[in-house]
């Protein structure tokens, strides 16, 4: 049993935002190495433009319930990546933030 900070891992939920090359704007599909426990939710696909800011909001809130049935109150972390399914990937973040709007 993998724990760190009292969570367990493979009972813990996800939503991971991706931009995604292979899949339509707002497709969902599992994970494939988390079964499950893990949604993928494309919020760009191939698309989109490269190399230009863009800005994403999304209510995860709603996102969460819609993908698993479960009402969240509260997140327990966050996670940033970049992939670099191509060998080579860079990307910039700017402010991430929480609001009740």
């Amino acid at each position: 049993m993998v724990k760190i900070g009292g969570l367990v891992f493979w009972n813990t939920k996800a939503i991971n935002y991706v931009r995604a090359n292979t899949s339509l704007k707002d497709n969902t599909w599992l994970n494939p190495y988390t079964g499950d426990h893990a949604m993928m939710v494309a919020v760009r696909s191939s698309s989109d433009k490269t190399r230009t800011w863009a800005s994403e909001k999304r209510n995860i809130r709603t996102d969460f319930k819609q993908l698993t049935g479960e009402d969240i109150q509260y997140i327990d972390a966050v996670a940033i990546m970049t992939d670099n399914a191509n060998g080579k990937a860079v990307a910039y973040y700017g402010d991430i933030y929480f609001t009740a709007e």
